[in-house]
């Protein structure tokens, strides 16, 4: 971690100081445009949410998109999500799993989630309930939270009869 990233993080989350978002963005963009990927990231974040600034999704997306391309699991993740809710995009669900994959491969234990449903449903890919569930329970034996939260409402869909 770089000292500007190091220091947003701080004004951000108040740690020692009073919040400061638009300071904390200032330095969070200042990182990022130096190749901080964490920054890049978080700087999309930033702008999808609003902090320090009004909320901007071509920015968010922008800068969401960099860190994704750099390879950082969280960003490709991210990305997937937007594809697949279509935030800010089209909604692109082939897209959305291109970008789980890529995540999934890093061990994102979410973005395995969201591939198992993807599978499930037949969303961006040919539709495999059995694998699906499958790939959904890995990433609950992995800590994912979102699968912790949904994969019992999926296991139900899997025993009531069609």
């Amino acid at each position: 971690m770089d000292g500007m990233y190091g220091l947003a993080l701080f004004l951000h989350n108040g740690w020692g100081c009073a919040p400061d978002q638009e300071r904390s963005l200032a330095l969070m963009r200042a990182a990022a445009e130096a190749g901080n990927v964490w920054a890049q990231f978080d700087v999309g974040l930033y702008y999808m949410k609003g902090y320090g600034c009004q909320p901007d999704m071509a920015q968010a997306l922008e800068w969401i998109t960099k860190a994704a391309q750099a390879g950082l699991a969280s960003a490709q993740y991210e990305l997937g999500v937007l594809y697949l809710n279509g935030e800010g995009v089209a909604q692109d669900f082939k897209e959305s799993v291109a970008w789980f994959l890529k995540a999934a491969e890093q061990g994102n234990a979410d973005a395995i989630f969201y591939l198992g449903a993807a599978f499930y449903d037949g969303l961006g890919v040919e539709k495999d309930p059995v694998r699906g569930l499958d790939i959904m329970q890995d990433a609950v034996k992995l800590g994912s939270s979102v699968a912790q939260r949904y994969i019992h409402k999926f296991e139900e869909r899997s025993s009531t009869p069609s």
